[in-house]
């Protein structure tokens, strides 16, 4: 097989029994000094290490020398012409695809020539079939690709699978739209059999900047605890919508009693809090002061959650085409631990008995923020996309778009407020002596915030995409002239940025 120097070299399949060539692609970036150097055909390959290895040539049979043989008679079409008449030139079709189903039905009538003008929509070949613009409107020959131009706006110009000795010769293709995967081929082409591409200008828009990323929800603050009753019962516990509870006050102690005490908030395993534990309760006494309840501890804070990764410089390809590579969402933070109950108040006993105050209730953790979503990947803008199959391109101009920009990535959401923790009741005094008070509950802790997510990979500028094991020979006169790489996506705040796409005459996988 012959390579050009502007070219990567692809994986070869098995031509004989005797051995196997496993030739791993790179590319090369485009030179924008060089866009009017045509690629010289040297045969080599990158073994991986800077050298160059030579390959055997392989050359793809010219078309007259197939078994199915030239195409004979011809099929005419003209933006003027009518779908109902013969094709020929005095009375030719309106358009491609009916010419196309002809070819199919008629196969001695494979050659399609296309007369001067425009012809609007996205053309699918398939069989054995030659498409031949350079015809002036009365049918002369002129070897000028301007007289024809397919233009669409669908994001394909040419899609040529299912080809069996397939040429496209003599004409513009100009793809002035991304299609739904937000990228633009001007040939798209999955498993042709010897496809020749002669003398041909594609021209193709930009790729589609990825969509950029939704922010996190913000998490729900906790709910405060209950005020401790003055001589009587713990306060409640300060609710949480994602469960975790403060802990409830202790109960203050009755005549001569210690006070209950505080129970521990509700927590949980990391990136979540641990809930706070209660405070103790204070003794009771006889004929004396009795002790005070402890407060309890604050709930700890939830971790925030992990900012998601960035797209790559290249995302996916496939029979169905190209994938953009767009960063990944950022996790969710964790929720913050309910604060623990205060410890009740001990009770005094004597001529004049008084219970102590109960404990304030714990408040409750705060909700996660969740994590902001990512930026998508730019759409490419491809000359020539081949997934597998044979192709030859020759005196060919190529000018595909600008990668698109990857998305940003966009911020996680704030984790919730712990609730406050509810105040102790107060103590009750006899004639000489008191009971003790009840201690406040704790905060809840705060959620944690949601992670940032990652920008989008910038898309691709690639004038010839060789994947699936295809073959292809760019040995003859050709002019590569990619776009600009796609620019990278921003990450969140504080978070990853996607890579810069690349711009490449040919690329292969």
């Amino acid at each position: 097989m012959r390579f050009s120097r502007t070219g990567l070299l692809i994986v070869l399949p098995v031509l004989t029994t005797a051995c196997a060539l496993n030739v791993r692609g790179t590319y090369k970036p485009h030179d924008a000094s060089a866009d009017d150097s045509w690629t010289d055909g040297e045969s080599f390959t990158d073994d991986g290490n800077g050298t160059e290895d030579p390959l055997p040539d392989f050359e793809i049979p010219d078309l007259d020398e197939l078994p199915d043989g030239p195409c004979g008679n011809l099929i005419w079409v003209s933006p003027s012409g009518n779908d109902d008449w013969a094709g020929t030139v005095e009375n030719p079709l309106e358009t491609i695809g009916r010419a196309v189903q002809m070819a199919n039905e008629e196969p001695d009538r494979c050659a399609i020539n296309l007369m001067e003008g425009t012809y609007d929509g996205e053309v699918t070949l398939y069989g054995h079939v030659e498409l031949v613009g350079c015809f002036r409107g009365d049918g002369s020959p002129a070897d000028d690709p301007s007289l024809v131009t397919i233009t669409s706006s669908t994001g394909r110009g040419i899609v040529a699978s299912m080809t069996v000795h397939a040429k496209i010769s003599c004409l513009t293709v100009d793809v002035t739209g991304v299609g739904a995967d937000g990228s633009a081929y001007g040939i798209f082409a999955v498993d042709p059999t010897a496809l020749l591409v002669e003398n041909v200008h594609i021209m193709t828009v930009d790729g589609m900047s990825g969509a950029g990323g939704t922010p996190g929800m913000e998490g729900a603050a906790g709910g405060n605890g209950g005020q401790g009753q003055k001589e009587d019962g713990g306060g409640t516990v300060g609710s949480s919508g994602c469960g975790h509870t403060g802990g409830a006050g202790g109960n203050g102690g009755g005549p001569g009693e210690d006070g209950q005490g505080g129970f521990t908030g509700t927590g949980g395993d990391p990136p979540h809090g641990a809930g706070g534990s209660g405070g103790y309760g204070g003794g009771g006494s006889d004929l004396d002061n009795a002790g005070s309840g402890t407060g309890g501890n604050t709930g700890s804070d939830g971790q925030s959650g992990q900012h998601g990764v960035g797209g790559l410089e290249f995302g996916t390809v496939g029979q169905e085409g190209y994938v953009p590579s767009g960063g990944a969402t950022g996790t969710d933070g964790g929720a913050g631990g309910g604060g623990g109950g205060g410890g009740g108040g001990g009770g005094m006993s004597g001529v004049s008995s008084q219970d102590g105050g109960g404990g304030g209730g714990g408040g409750g953790g705060g909700c996660w923020g969740t994590g902001g979503t990512a930026g998508g990947g730019g759409g490419g803008a491809f000359g020539i996309y081949l997934y597998g199959g044979s192709t030859t391109i020759k005196d060919s101009l190529i000018e595909p778009g600008n990668g698109g920009a990857g998305g940003g990535g966009a911020a996680g959401g704030l984790g919730g407020a712990g609730g406050a923790g509810g105040g102790g009741g107060g103590h009750g005094c006899g004639i000489s002596y008191c009971s003790g008070d009840g201690g406040p509950g704790a905060a809840g802790g705060k959620g944690g915030d949601g992670g940032s997510g990652g920008g989008g990979g910038g898309g691709p500028s690639i004038g010839l995409l060789c994947s699936g094991g295809c073959i292809f020979d760019t040995a003859e006169r050709n002019s590569i002239r990619p776009g600009a790489s796609g620019l990278q996506g921003l990450g969140g705040p504080g978070g990853n940025n996607g890579q810069a796409g690349i711009s490449a005459e040919t690329y292969s996988l």
